[in-house]
């Protein structure tokens, strides 16, 4: 979709792209990251720079839980799948995309609470991560160091 300035904004569909349940999307200039319920792509990379819209690359996260948002800053993918925020490489866009690293949502867990991340934003090196089914509704990540994240806050 585009979405011009105008008042109030004029939306035109550029394209369309089919084939997957999708939960969240994410785009930036070229590209479309798409969260989907697909177990062995949890997060399908589009390239958008030209209609018709091409499936270039995908992340597939360890086991059968769907992808419920999907954010990307920099070289890195940023997805929650169920009780863990995993990221992934972005060096490249096409193939298969390798994990860098994963943290599960909450230290303070109780054995009958199912915490969820549902959505996850990245500003410089913090996740900031909303919850579902927790003591808290959002928690804060240091993602600095994919290969060990750690909750920095939980307010």
């Amino acid at each position: 979709m585009t979405i011009d300035t105008a008042d109030p904004p004029n939306v035109d569909v550029t394209g369309t792209f089919d084939g997957y349940t999708v939960k969240d999307i994410f785009g930036e200039p070229g590209y479309a990251y798409i969260a989907t319920t697909n177990d062995s792509k949890e997060v399908v990379i589009l390239d958008i720079s030209q209609v018709p819209f091409q499936e270039i690359g995908y992340y597939d996260a360890p086991g059968s839980s769907d992808a419920l948002a999907v954010y990307v800053s920099g070289n890195r993918g940023y997805v929650t799948q169920g009780r863990e925020l995993r990221v992934f490489d972005l060096t490249q866009t096409t193939g298969a995309r390798p994990q860098l690293g994963t943290i599960r949502a909450s230290p303070f867990q109780l054995p009958f609470m199912t915490a969820l991340f549902t959505d996850v934003v990245v500003v410089g090196n913090y996740a900031f991560c909303s919850l579902y089914n927790d003591w808290y509704e959002m928690t804060i990540i240091n993602v600095s160091n994919p290969a060990s994240m750690s909750i920095t806050a939980v307010p």
